[in-house]
């Protein structure tokens, strides 16, 4: 199979989180989700954020996903794998905990690609933000 011949994965929801697990019946386990934003109490801050993907595989097959993870000039991660489907039905794809150490307020971005040749796809973006001491008075 060339790269082009593959398999592709239309994404339809990314969540992201602290950590992932599968029970033995399949159901997955989604912990420490986070909404828009994640906040930390301090810079620099080290993180580690797993993404959890929902979506539309172009059908039965298998292909390559290629996966980046960056903020700003810092590439947390850039790798690949190769990805298979049964069906054209809804399924799933756990990125698992990405080690990152931001230095500063920052946008995390997700980017996925079937093949190498084609331009990074951004998928999800989330903020990075240092915890307001008054706001989380407030909230508690």
């Amino acid at each position: 199979m060339s790269e082009g011949d593959g398999v592709t994965f239309e994404v339809t929801t990314v969540v992201v989180c602290d950590e992932q697990r599968r029970e033995d019946n399949g159901k997955m386990i989604l912990i420490g989700v986070y909404n828009e934003k994640v906040f930390v109490p301090q810079f620099p801050a080290p993180l580690a954020l797993s993404f959890w993907l929902q979506g539309i595989p172009s059908g039965p097959g298998q292909g390559m996903l290629y996966v980046r993870v960056s903020a700003g000039e810092a590439e947390f991660l850039n790798n690949s794998g190769p990805i298979a489907f049964n069906d054209k039905e809804l399924s799933s794809i756990s990125v698992p905990p990405v080690p990152c150490i931001f230095q500063q307020p920052s946008e995390l971005k997700l980017e996925l690609k079937s093949r190498q040749d084609e331009p990074w796809r951004t998928i999800k973006t989330i903020k990075i933000a240092k915890r307001d001491p008054a706001t989380q008075r407030a909230a508690a």
